[in-house]
């Protein structure tokens, strides 16, 4: 026979677990790295800047709407600014080669559908 506390204890981890796979939102980064995020350019696939670059990291974005039972989509346009969040966390100068998808339902980040992208987080040689 399991006993309730077992049972409470289970429940409680698989609780935290769930909710850390929760997508971010702008609210969750600093006044700081949202002032640096304004001078991060966000260059398409096919569409790099001239010049010589040093590749810093792959970043990628989620945004998805999980607060709300509406099950409606992410928004592009948010997945694009946590993009520019992300690159300005590792003081990039761009990110390039973005490439951004509608990802259906997602479980691990609670996402009825999310706006995925990701490129590569960029300096100036």
């Amino acid at each position: 026979m399991i006993k309730a506390s077992t049972i409470k204890y289970f429940l409680t981890v698989t609780g935290i677990t769930l909710m850390s796979g929760c997508a971010s939102t702008p609210d969750d980064y600093s006044p700081y790295i949202h002032d640096q995020s304004q001078n991060v350019q966000l260059y398409d696939e096919g569409n790099a800047p001239d010049g010589d670059w040093k590749i810093l990291s792959e970043v990628t974005s989620n945004s998805c709407n999980s607060k709300t039972k509406d099950q409606k989509e992410g928004d592009e346009e948010e997945a694009r600014q946590l993009l520019s969040l992300e690159a300005a966390k590792i003081n990039a100068h761009a990110v390039i080669d973005v490439k951004c998808w509608t990802s259906k339902v997602n479980l691990k980040s609670n996402c009825w559908s999310a706006i995925k992208c990701k490129g590569l987080a960029v300096e100036k040689k």
